[in-house]
């Protein structure tokens, strides 16, 4: 079974709490890059006057 039987079976008093985790990695990361050069490429091609007819 999984943590929760586990914590349910803890909390009735029947088994033991499991160890808290060493380190919790975030899974969420966010990649910055792409949006920035999109923008960047954006505002230079808008001040060069690329597809200013």
């Amino acid at each position: 079974m999984g943590l929760k039987t586990r914590l349910t079976a803890a909390a009735q008093g029947v088994g033991p709490w499991p160890e808290p985790a060493e380190k919790i990695t975030w899974p969420v990361r966010w990649r910055w890059q792409p949006p920035v050069i999109t923008v960047a490429g954006g505002r230079a091609a808008g001040a060069g006057g690329v597809g200013a007819h």
